[in-house]
C-alpha cells in the first residue's frame, strides 16, 4: 500500500522513507503541504497519509480539512505528525478531520501500529463504499427491468393479435412466433432483474400496463 509522508525535515523524511520501505509499503515523500494535497487530491491518490502539522504552504489540519471537503473524504486515512502534545492541540487536529496523532519524537514500533490500524479502516471503509454502491447497481437494474416490462408486453400483445389473423401467411406467422418466444425470454430476465428492488413504474397509458404474457385479450 502506498503511504504519503509529508515533512519539511528532510532527515526526518529519509527515516521514513527507511521505516516504510521496511514494513512493505510504498512511500509517497514530499516536502510541503502543497506538493501533499496534488498528491492526495486525485481519486487514485495513495489512502494513508502521515501530515507533518507545520510545513510550508498547506499545514496538516489545512489538509485534512481539504481532504473532508473533497470526494477522498471517506477513503484516506490521516495521520498528524506534531511536536504539539497539548489536549487541546490533539482535538484541532482531530476536528479538523485527521484520523489519528502521532507526536514526535515517535516509536517506530507505535506508528507502525497506527499505520496497521489505518490499513484496517481503509479496508473496512472500502468494503462498505462498494457495497453502497453495488447496491445503486441492484436498484438501478430492479428499476430499469421494471420499466422495460411495460412496453415489453404492448409488443408481445400486439404479436399475438396479429397471429390470429385469418390472412396471415405461414411465413408471417413463424416470424411473429419468433417474436413471442424472444419476449418471453426477455421476460424471464425481466422477472429476475425485478425481483432485486421495488420500483414504481411511471404509467405508459392502457396498452403499456400489459404485463400478462398469456394470451391478448
Amino acid at each position: 500500500m502506498r503511504v504519503l509522508a509529508a515533512d519539511d525535515d528532510p532527515v526526518l523524511l529519509e527515516i521514513l522513507r527507511a521505516q516504510l520501505e521496511a514494513w512493505g509499503y510504498e512511500p509517497l515523500l514530499c516536502d510541503g503541504g502543497d506538493r501533499a494535497w496534488e498528491l492526495l487530491s486525485p481519486a487514485d491518490g495513495p489512502r494513508l497519509a502521515l501530515l507533518d502539522w507545520m510545513m510550508p504552504g498547506a499545514d496538516g489540519p489545512e489538509l485534512c480539512r481539504r481532504v473532508r471537503a473533497s470526494g477522498r473524504a471517506d477513503e484516506v486515512y490521516l495521520i498528524l505528525l506534531t511536536s504539539k502534545g497539548k489536549r487541546g492541540d490533539l482535538v484541532a487536529g482531530l476536528e479538523a478531520g485527521a484520523d489519528d496523532y502521532v507526536v514526535k519524537p515517535f516509536d517506530e514500533e507505535e506508528l507502525r501500529a497506527r499505520l496497521k490500524v489505518g490499513e484496517r479502516v481503509v479496508e473496512l471503509r472500502r468494503q462498505v463504499l462498494r457495497s453502497e454502491r453495488d447496491q445503486v447497481l441492484v436498484e438501478a437494474a430492479g428499476a430499469a427491468a421494471h420499466e422495460i416490462r411495460q412496453p415489453l408486453g404492448t409488443i408481445l400483445a400486439a404479436a399475438q393479435l396479429a397471429q390470429r389473423s385469418p390472412e396471415l401467411t405461414e411465413a408471417l406467422q413463424r416470424r411473429l412466433q419468433t417474436v413471442v418466444g424472444g419476449v418471453a425470454a426477455i421476460d424471464e430476465i425481466i422477472s429476475r432483474m425485478e425481483a432485486t428492488s421495488r420500483y414504481a413504474a411511471r404509467d405508459y397509458g392502457e396498452e403499456g400496463q400489459i404485463a400478462d404474457f398469456g394470451d391478448a385479450p
